[in-house]
């Protein structure tokens, strides 16, 4: 799949996010030839019926993020893009071609702090999030 689409994935921490019965594993990506006005992540999800899916989420900031580290986390104020990719055969048909599947992007955003209250900067949803301040979230 890296080879296929021009991305390696980076040794960095993965994102997983469980919601109900959906499992989302997030990777950072970079491209064989660099571009610092953006930056990527491939997305796979698991649902509970068996099913993956693949995109790669480019992300294109319209100002600098700032991190916050008592979340692990960062804002994020920009465009967003989405490109599915092809994970296994499961998303071709008989003729080959692939089967365009048209999605929505949310980012979840949560603007809790570590005491529980929700008068943070908003900032994308980490674990911090889930187990100190899940009425923050958003």
């Amino acid at each position: 799949m890296e080879e296929q689409y021009g991305f390696t994935i980076t040794n960095t921490p993965v994102r997983v996010m469980q919601v109900g019965n959906l499992t989302s594993y997030t990777f950072h990506i970079e491209r064989d030839s660099p571009n610092s006005t953006y930056f990527e992540n491939l997305v796979v999800q698991n649902d509970s019926i068996g099913n993956t899916t693949a995109h790669i989420i480019k992300y294109t900031p319209f100002m600098p993020m700032m991190q916050f580290a008592e979340h692990n986390s960062y804002s994020f104020v920009g465009d967003s893009e989405v490109t599915s990719i092809v994970y296994d055969d499961n998303t071709i048909n008989i003729n080959g071609r692939v089967i365009t599947v048209c999605r929505n992007l949310y980012r979840t955003m949560c603007n809790g702090k570590s005491d529980g209250s929700c008068t943070g900067s908003p900032h994308i949803v980490n674990g911090a999030c889930l187990n100190y301040s899940p009425n923050c979230i958003f």
